[in-house]
């Protein structure tokens, strides 16, 4: 009987039974918290740290096109490289079927 999730509260285990018909007070559904008070502080605005994420995703960027432009470039050597060595391949063996065949 009485409990809440966080534990009793005064008013369950005080309770006395009422006489019937009679006329009841308020029961206190809870014991209030004292208020918090803040205290807030403005700070000043530095506008340095715009710039300096400004500058690092400047560079930032600058390195991913660099990047990209050199794998795109390996990727093309290889992939033409492999294009060549696949088109010997079949060449030669289009000359070996041939001469089978004569």
């Amino acid at each position: 009987m009485g409990f809440m999730g966080f534990g009793m509260q005064s008013w369950v285990y005080k309770r006395c039974p009422r006489k019937p018909f009679s006329k009841r007070g308020r029961i206190p559904s809870f014991s209030p918290l004292p208020k918090y008070s803040r205290t807030i502080k403005i700070k000043s605005h530095v506008k340095e740290s715009k710039y300096k994420y400004a500058f690092f995703y400047l560079i930032a960027f600058i390195s991913l096109v660099f990047l990209m432009k050199t794998f795109t470039t390996t990727f093309t050597l290889y992939t033409n490289n492999h294009r060549r060595v696949l088109l010997e391949n079949t060449k030669q063996k289009d000359i070996e079927a041939f001469n089978f065949l004569h």
